[in-house]
């Protein structure tokens, strides 16, 4: 669970997401016959688990909470603007919704490991609104604290 900023205008500020996709925004070992963001070895991206969505889905539905299904680009860098977007996260082999920090290396671990994973992001912040993406950012992290605490809460009962 964390944030995540939206790159394209599907997504607000506050959505809750569930993570289809994963995959690496700056990955590219295209020269040896891989698609870009995939690391050597590893499948093309990497994907949450469908029963495990589902699952907690079913929990989140139950409390009428509304939740979105998002693929994400991570990256070791903060987006701020369309240009990042254009140079790494459009050039994954699936339409990025979302970029954050952290999601592929979980999912890739999982993978490995045979474990069932989802991630699930709360958007922070917005290519293109008129505060940049860092004051979006430090102004909803508390909301989205909140948020997280009390989604734990549901998740675990």
């Amino acid at each position: 669970m964390g944030t995540a900023g939206a790159i394209n205008k599907d997504f607000k500020r506050g959505d809750l997401l569930f993570i289809e996709k994963a995959s690496y925004s700056s990955a590219d070992v295209t020269g040896f016959g891989y698609v870009y963001g995939q690391i050597p070895r590893m499948p093309k991206y990497f994907l949450g688990t469908e029963d495990l969505i589902a699952t907690i889905g079913y929990k989140l539905e139950q409390v009428n909470q509304t939740f979105f299904l998002a693929n994400t680009a991570t990256s070791d860098r903060f987006f701020s603007n369309y240009e990042q977007v254009q140079k790494y996260a459009s050039k994954l082999p699936f339409t990025a919704h979302i970029v954050e920090m952290e999601c592929a290396a979980y999912y890739q671990v999982a993978y490995l490991f045979d474990i069932s994973i989802v991630a699930i992001k709360i958007v922070s912040d917005v290519i293109g609104l008129e505060n940049s993406n860092e004051e979006q950012f430090d102004e909803f992290l508390p909301k989205v604290a909140q948020k997280l605490n009390e989604l734990v809460q549901l998740i675990l009962k």
